[in-house]
């Protein structure tokens, strides 16, 4: 294990204050509001929840604070339900409920002096790669790091003096501006243009944050273009607001010919399940955060473990092996059992028709 040998833990938090970085780009500050501040890694993320339920992923900007408090960088959305609270100042937050760490996507111990890094981020996903970048510049490794942030325009890099000076100040740092919508040649991307100023990354590391459509293309096109071995790429992608998008009404495949199922569900404290008929076309942990009975919070990446349930016996050997990825994870979250899974692995068949699943003590999402 890399980060996750940390316990999850909950926190309460206040906001100290909220600023503007950008017109779309507010910059949070927590303080601990209890006798406990979150401890974590550069480039890890947690979830925040406002007392009317309200939930969303972030990853702080900086490495972990003495005086316990948070940088976070929140994406302001028109309606956003979290948005519109931050744009109202940190008075209309109240206290915070913080949960975490969650991810993986840390520095791995064998990153020293010698490394190469390359960063790749767009929009507000510069939080985590900013943390980690700054923790490794005064960590005095790396001997050749370089950070490609991809924004729609040039009045969205608000770190960008920053990184000019931290430029300035270290010689094997350089920043590389991606603007997508103001090159001449069309729509430009981070990993497209890491990719071509790169012969090979096949000993390079790769971290990766922001759009889950960004972090999946840069997997693909580093791997197969510059040889980037897959042990060798990092990223959490998670949904911002913890949300799927339910089925389309006007999709090609007509929702009356998707099969269904039952899956009886037990939740903590109940000794009586309860019949859920879920679509037998997705994974467990998307029918469950539908049902609002789980967070999801890594979309299913296997990072956070906030969908882990457990099977009775003769369910829990129907299903297919856990992979190395998910039996890693179950084996450092706090109190999980031998019969544990997470929901986010197990794919909805037909054939697990009256499944039962017992949920464990995890927070509720309320939408």
């Amino acid at each position: 294990m890399r980060a996750l040998e940390q316990n999850l833990a909950v926190h309460s938090y206040r906001a100290a204050s909220v600023t503007r970085a950008s017109t779309r780009v507010a910059v949070l500050h927590l303080e601990p509001a209890g006798p406990t501040a979150l401890r974590y890694r550069a480039g890890q993320y947690l979830t925040v929840e406002l007392n009317d339920g309200t939930l969303r992923a972030y990853s702080p900007a900086t490495g972990m604070q003495v005086d316990g408090r948070l940088e976070l960088h929140v994406q302001l959305y028109t309606g956003g339900r979290f948005s519109q609270r931050v744009e109202q100042g940190a008075h209309a937050l109240g206290l915070l409920t913080v949960r975490g760490p969650f991810g993986q996507c840390v520095w791995p111990n064998s990153f020293d002096q010698a490394g190469q890094a390359i960063l790749l981020a767009t929009g507000t996903g510069i939080a985590p790669i900013r943390a980690l970048l700054t923790d490794a510049l005064t960590a005095g490794k790396g001997k050749d790091i370089r950070l490609y942030w991809g924004v729609a325009s040039r009045d969205e890099l608000y770190l960008r003096d920053e990184f000019a000076e931290l430029e300035q100040r270290y010689s094997q740092f350089h920043f590389v501006p991606v603007l997508s919508r103001e090159s001449s040649g069309g729509k430009v991307y981070v990993q497209h243009i890491a990719s071509a100023q790169h012969t090979s990354l096949a000993h390079a590391w790769v971290f990766a944050c922001g759009k889950p459509e960004m972090v999946s293309a840069a997997a693909k096109l580093l791997g197969e273009g510059n040889d980037l071995p897959a042990s060798r790429f990092f990223a959490d992608p998670f949904s911002a607001s913890n949300t799927l998008p339910r089925a389309d009404a006007s999709a090609s495949k007509p929702a009356d010919i998707i099969p269904t199922l039952t899956v009886n569900v037990t939740r903590p404290g109940s000794r009586y399940p309860e019949p859920l008929r879920v679509r037998a076309d997705a994974s467990l942990m998307q029918a469950l955060r539908d049902a609002q009975l789980v967070e999801g919070v890594c979309n299913g990446q296997q990072s956070c473990g906030t969908c882990r349930l457990t099977l009775p016996r003769v369910w829990f050997e129907a299903l297919p092996q856990a992979t190395r990825a998910e039996a890693r994870l179950l084996r450092a979250l706090p109190g999980a059992g031998p019969h544990d899974r997470l929901a986010c692995q197990i794919a909805l068949k037909p054939d697990l028709e009256g499944m039962q699943v017992l949920l464990t003590e995890s927070p509720r999402l309320i939408l």
